[in-house]
């Protein structure tokens, strides 16, 4: 018999092991889930959805300004000379109302494709969305700030804008996951 007693020991160890790694695997879960529904949410600065009263309202719709309606400062976080006032020509050309051009006024070195930031109005976190569709990879980043004016922050990352397809298939897909989180999370009493 004594020869049986490690073989017993050593497969409790492994039941042990087992409940620390479903453990493990239950906070992680835990904890991605908060991400995604708490954290990404906030960080990207989603308008939340209200009530609707109507009666058969299922949704809200996520309405996004026109670019004729957004004003833009584009500034140069890079060392590349020129290129806030070219990518300011191209947004202009795709309807935004220009703003001011220069060198990033934080002095800040930005590693990414580009930074989107706005303040704390509902109409600017919006309008800022339609400014980060335009390039690929860009951060929004939310300041203490009022107004609507938008800035666009230009990175070493940057290359080209995205194509104007390309920003409105961007536009729809957020249209489409705010549509989804409304459905899905509405407040009680709704």
């Amino acid at each position: 018999m004594s020869s049986l007693t490690p073989t017993r020991r050593k497969h409790r160890g492994n039941g042990r092991l087992v409940v620390v790694v479903v453990i493990i695997l239950a906070l992680l879960g835990a904890g991605g889930w908060y991400y995604l529904t708490k954290v990404r949410t906030t960080s990207t600065a989603t308008p939340q959805a209200s009530c609707s009263h109507s009666p058969g309202a299922t949704t809200q719709t996520l309405s996004f300004p026109l670019p004729s309606q957004i004003t833009v400062n584009v500034y140069n976080a890079t060392n590349r000379s020129g290129l806030a006032r070219a990518t300011s020509g191209l947004l202009v050309a795709r309807g935004f109302h220009p703003g001011a051009v220069a060198n990033d006024p934080l002095n800040q070195t930005i590693a990414g494709t580009a930074q989107v930031r706005y303040g704390t109005a509902v109409v600017a976190a919006r309008a800022a969305m339609v400014v980060a569709a335009q390039v690929p990879g860009a951060v929004l980043v939310r300041q203490t700030r009022t107004g609507t004016t938008v800035d666009l922050v230009i990175g070493n990352a940057f290359s080209v804008l995205a194509t104007p397809a390309h920003a409105a298939a961007v536009l729809a897909a957020e249209r489409h996951v705010h549509a989804t989180a409304s459905a899905s999370a509405r407040p009680s009493g709704c």
